[in-house]
């Protein structure tokens, strides 16, 4: 498990050791059912509905694109900060 400090929520953003398929998987929940994905991720973590949302709300959209609309700058890695805006990026749709 990694954790990742967010200049834009100003917080720390845990990011769990899961397996590829897992991370696809809940990655690709998020813009269908947020609701959904907040259980998935608390169910296979282990976390409450809180820490599971921290999480998912730094889930890229679009593969390899910072999450954050206005910045929209590209990742260099899976999960981390954008060189640009700062804001943990969590990229498991790679």
């Amino acid at each position: 498990m990694q954790s990742v400090r967010c200049r834009g929520c100003r917080d720390w953003v845990r990011v769990p050791d899961l397996e590829p398929a897992e991370r696809v998987r809940l990655a690709a929940l998020y813009p269908e059912d947020r609701m959904a994905a907040m259980r998935e991720i608390a169910q296979v973590t282990g976390w409450d509905l809180r820490e599971a949302k921290r999480l998912m709300l730094h889930f890229t959209t679009t593969p390899g694109v910072c999450h954050f609309d206005p910045c929209a700058t590209k990742l260099q890695a899976v999960v981390g900060p954008c060189a640009v805006c700062g804001r943990v990026n969590v990229d498991w749709l790679r």
